[in-house]
């Protein structure tokens, strides 16, 4: 179900052009300046006909969409959208996240559209996740948006790091959350800490709602926001976030090399019916071989999945014999492979 809501009425907010306009306010202008750089870093950015900002009523897509629709009107580019995603559970805490998206909207004078999803009270946070994300990327669509904005910011970024290594993953893994993927999904904030968009928020008089499911330490990230980065910041290091972020920025530069390398000897691996020749895997460099299969996964399920380590080491073991061999990845995604080819297949 969708509610749409037509905000282009002219109406009195607090937020008006002029204070929307204004850039004297040097507290604003500290937080406001980063993000206009990564803006402009975008190639395509100020060509844009119209963005879509994931609202969920937080503090970190508020300010989102609070520095966007600034952006706009001091700088130009493109159309402004809001759109919130309603799971269908958490009852009147979800509707209540609901009205203050909606009224997010207005105060920015933005066109608004909530969608309401029936996933099932006992989703995953996985299953929740990728409804949310198909849900947006439908509407961007239906609206010609070619790019989402996410609200993810550098703490964010640090827990999945973090979740990441001890779950177990490779250098891909570790480059974390990138502030572009797939040329559709962009995250402005992924260089900004979340005391710095807190801070914005209250200066600015941004009103949020607090998610009590980020409370939940029943669920991995949230022990990891909660519990350990804090123990970390206080035994060993205050600066982790910082150094996390900029270890992703580092080895994203060094993967993106390593990327160069694989798009080189690509067409050499495939055979007349586009499948990868697994003599021609055995030749190459297993730093390449095991990027060759986290592309073709990718290819397959979206570049956000990333294959753990022990799902890159099954693979290995597989193209090793010659007798056919079969496994299956996350996502249902199947492996066959036998004395002459390798396949990733998305099974039905």
């Amino acid at each position: 179900m969708k509610i749409s809501t037509n905000l282009y009425c002219n109406q009195k907010t607090p937020f008006s052009k002029e204070f929307l306009q204004n850039q004297e306010d040097p507290v604003h202008f500290r937080f406001y300046r980063k993000l206009r750089s990564l803006l402009f870093s975008h190639a395509q950015w100020m060509s844009l006909p119209r963005v879509v900002v994931g609202l969920s009523g937080g503090a970190d897509s508020c300010v989102l969409l609070h520095a966007l629709v600034c952006f706009f009107h001091r700088e130009g580019g493109p159309q402004i959208l809001a759109c919130h995603v309603h799971h269908g559970i958490r009852g009147a805490l979800a509707d209540r996240d609901l009205e203050m998206a909606q009224h997010q909207a207005f105060l920015h004078q933005v066109p608004f559209e909530a969608i309401k999803l029936d996933v099932g009270m006992k989703a995953s946070e996985e299953t929740l996740r990728n409804a949310r994300l198909n849900a947006l990327k439908k509407h961007a669509q239906a609206q010609g948006a070619p790019v989402v904005a996410l609200g993810q910011h550098m703490h964010d970024q640090a827990e999945t790091l973090l979740f990441r290594l001890f779950r177990g993953t490779d250098l891909k893994g570790l480059c974390g959350i990138r502030f572009e993927r797939d040329g559709f999904w962009i995250r402005p904030l992924i260089e900004v800490e979340k005391v710095a968009i807190v801070q914005e928020a209250q200066h600015r008089n941004l009103p949020y709602i607090k998610d009590e499911t980020n409370d939940d330490w029943s669920f991995a990230r949230n022990f990891i926001r909660h519990h350990m980065i804090p123990e970390i910041q206080t035994q060993f290091n205050p600066n982790i976030i910082n150094n996390l972020s900029e270890l992703s920025v580092s080895l994203s530069h060094i993967d993106a090399y390593l990327d160069r390398q694989v798009d080189e000897v690509w067409p050499m691996l495939l055979d007349e019916e586009g499948h990868i020749k697994r003599l021609g895997l055995l030749a190459c460099d297993p730093v390449l071989r095991k990027r060759i299969y986290q592309k073709v996964y990718q290819q397959l399920v979206g570049m956000d999945r990333v294959l753990s380590k022990k799902h890159i080491d099954a693979i290995e073991t597989v193209i090793q014999k010659s007798e056919k061999q079969k496994l299956s990845l996350p996502e249902n995604v199947g492996v066959v492979c036998d004395k002459d080819v390798l396949m990733l297949i998305k099974e039905s």
